[in-house]
């Protein structure tokens, strides 16, 4: 029996020193204990200067492209068309004549009116002369002959202005766009022979909804792109807002 107690005291001692020898391996492997499995969390940051920029806000709106200029060119004298001077496409200058008015009868008209204009400048002539150095005649007749070549100059002056607007001529330097007339037509008045553009520069009109008037002005930089042309941006500034 006593053989067998010191057998288990032998063994409870064993159990022990093992229990005491895995404690003191745990606290070495743990490091005082703590986790060997904790992570640190690394964030990746990157620094960079800080600049300023052009803050740009867009209104996208629809516009139409018009020309610069686009009248109804008109006859000022009544008569028949008897030469046209431009096919219809053609890039006229300014001051370039288009058509031509039978002028027959005022040019016949002008050298008539010429020709009493002269006359009666020779009669004025003769009777102030006759009247300032001599006192020969009346005042009556003086003032009469004063007048009537006034008035005959006059009349000389109007019958070569109408004859003068016989051709007619481009107001403006353009595409003759249209011909509403051919050799032979009758004009009057008014009537229009044709239809000249100026398309130097184009310009693009376009409504702006009223919360954005406040941000258009005059000078405003505008950026167009054309359907018809493709990849295809003009930039101009605004010249009008009404």
């Amino acid at each position: 029996m006593k053989n067998l107690d010191a057998r288990r005291r032998g063994v409870s001692a064993l159990v022990a020193a093992l229990a005491v020898g895995g404690c003191g391996t745990a606290q070495a492997d743990g490091i005082d204990g703590t986790d060997s499995n904790e992570f640190v969390r690394i964030i990746n940051v990157e620094v960079s200067h800080v600049e300023t920029e052009k803050f740009v806000e867009e209104i996208r709106l629809t516009a139409a492209a018009v020309a610069n200029q686009d009248v109804m060119v008109s006859a000022e004298e009544s008569g028949v068309i008897r030469e046209i001077f431009v096919d219809k496409g053609a890039q006229v200058e300014r001051g370039a004549p288009l058509a031509k008015i039978d002028d027959r009868v005022l040019t016949a008209q002008v050298e008539q009116a010429r020709a009493v204009a002269e006359l009666a400048a020779h009669t004025w002539e003769r009777r102030k002369r006759l009247w300032e150095e001599d006192r020969i005649g009346s005042e009556i007749n003086y003032l009469e002959a004063r007048f009537g070549a006034e008035q005959s100059t006059a009349a000389l002056k109007v019958l070569e202005e109408r004859l003068a607007r016989t051709t007619i001529r481009a107001p403006f330097s353009g595409v003759w766009d249209e011909r509403h007339v051919e050799v032979g037509s009758m004009v009057g008045p008014g009537q229009s022979v044709g239809r000249l553009i100026d398309l130097d520069p184009i310009r693009v009109v376009g409504g702006v909804p009223e919360r954005y008037v406040p941000d258009v002005w005059v000078g405003t930089e505008a950026s167009v792109d054309f359907d018809i042309f493709d990849d295809e941006r003009v930039t101009a500034p605004i010249h009008y807002v009404g």
